[in-house]
């Protein structure tokens, strides 16, 4: 079931047609939730002719409520960003937001949350916009502050460091993000412009956040399409010599070029939109 996953989601985010093939339905269904891309995987079989009705009307209508709670929390991300615009906060959005404007249909890459990187002397007044915008702050650290708005459900994730300084495993990936506010980017989005992390940096992110979860409990298939629809839209524009560079001293390069052929062979990752590595083809993916 994990290939036929793969092919769906392979097929979703290349914007193409699904064959019809044989599929256990229930297991899918329940793999799709588990990995958080079931409005994706949906939207690429619903016309298959033995789709059982039964099923299909709870996973129709469970993806009419993703895309309309998206839909809502999209909506109320952007109102309160172009608050943080007017008061001239430099906020950073990572992962979600920007990841999902890649995909073909964006609602159908569905976000838990929103996560923000602002400085920590800009962290009062940000966190100022979101309580007056009716957010309610629901768990504190050093380092992130978590609010959720009750009336479209987001949740946002407020980082003053994207990853904590007291880990012993990933304190260390902070440095490299420390002087992000200088160099960041505008992406728009439905019209508003929004400050995000320089097109390297974002990569690199995406790929030490995949990490983080890779080395703790394991990652959803759904971060893999992220890295790959990130790399292809913006390939030109990152510096892989340096990425690469820093993987090596991580000493992870190896698990994330495995993870490219990975991709390549399974999700038509294009070698073509990225600088490929002269090492890519000696990489045994099989166990990962």
């Amino acid at each position: 079931m994990n290939s036929e996953l793969i092919t769906l989601l392979k097929d979703a985010r290349l914007n193409r047609v699904s064959e019809s093939i044989k599929l256990d339905y229930q297991k899918l269904f329940d793999l799709a939730n588990q990995h958080q891309i079931s409005a994706l995987i949906y939207n690429q079989i619903y016309n298959f002719d033995d789709f059982p009705v039964e099923l299909k009307e709870i996973w129709k209508s469970q993806i009419f409520k993703i895309n309309v709670i998206q839909t809502r929390k999209t909506m109320k991300m952007l109102q309160v960003y172009e608050q943080f615009l007017n008061q001239n906060l430099k906020v950073l959005i990572v992962k979600g937001l920007i990841c999902r404007s890649l995909y073909p249909q964006p609602d159908n890459r569905q976000s838990n949350d929103e996560d923000l990187y602002v400085q920590k002397e800009e962290f009062e007044k940000t966190k100022d916009i979101l309580l007056k915008n009716n957010f309610a702050v629901v768990l504190e650290s050093n380092d992130v502050t978590t609010f959720i708005d009750p009336v479209s459900g987001l949740s946002i994730e407020l980082h003053t460091a994207l990853f904590s300084l007291e880990s012993k495993a990933y304190g260390n990936y902070q440095k490299y993000f420390d002087h992000a506010f200088d160099e960041c980017i505008v992406h728009q989005i439905d019209g508003v412009n929004v400050y995000s992390l320089e097109y390297s940096q974002h990569l690199l992110f995406l790929i030490l956040h995949f990490v983080k979860h890779f080395f703790h409990g394991g990652v959803g298939i759904r971060q893999v399409a992220d890295i790959v629809m990130y790399s292809e839209a913006y390939g030109d524009r990152i510096d892989w010599d340096s990425l690469y560079a820093v993987l090596k001293d991580l000493n992870i390069y190896i698990l994330i070029t495995s993870l490219f052929a990975l991709a390549h062979d399974h999700l038509e990752f294009d070698y073509t939109k990225i600088k490929v590595p002269d090492d890519i083809d000696n990489n045994d993916y099989q166990d990962l």
